[in-house]
């Protein structure tokens, strides 16, 4: 009896190492998968980082052209600027056509619009000198009224516009 007891003693022993053996194996698998699995984001991982990287210095590139696109902008505007200003401070005449539409009863008429608020608003416009002092625009008009109204019209969108003076266009304005 002892010896069957000893044989139940070492199934149930032997059961029980081959239960601890297999469970043994499956957290040893699961642990390989895990490993496998993070190796395998890591080596995304990896690959987005190096994506990431490129880009990153593209980007770079694209910022340092932009930077000198616009150096390059800023130096034509203000050496544009500069040279409006030196025309304006040259002092030339010059006449504006306020429009090219003509009756056949209409006479050639000079009107001087003014507009102070714009040398108030941005005195740094080349044109806010010429404004304050006065444009002249070639208008054709049967009267002095309508020439000083079709000028009021077009420019009645800005603020401060006025009219200052309307005189008859000299005889010889076209053939001087």
């Amino acid at each position: 009896m002892t010896s069957l007891l000893i044989m139940v003693i070492v199934v149930v022993l032997t059961a029980w190492l081959v239960s601890l053996v297999a469970q043994f194996r499956r957290e040893v698998n699961t642990a390989r998968r895990r490993g496998l699995n993070a190796r395998e984001k890591e080596r995304r991982l990896n690959l987005t980082i190096e994506g990431l990287m490129a880009d990153e210095k593209t980007l770079g590139q694209r910022i340092e052209d932009q930077k000198r696109a616009n150096a390059e902008i800023d130096k034509t505007v203000e050496s544009t600027r500069t040279e409006a200003a030196a025309r304006i401070a040259a002092g030339r005449n010059r006449l504006l056509v306020l429009h090219g539409r003509r009756s056949p009863g209409d006479k050639e008429w000079i009107v001087t619009v003014v507009n102070p608020t714009v040398l108030k608003q941005d005195s740094s416009n080349p044109l806010a000198h010429e404004w304050a002092a006065g444009r002249e625009y070639l208008v054709f008009a049967r009267t002095e009224h309508e020439a000083r109204d079709r000028a009021l019209r077009r420019f009645s969108s800005k603020p401060g516009a006025t009219v200052r003076v309307v005189v008859p266009a000299p005889h010889d304005l076209f053939h001087g």
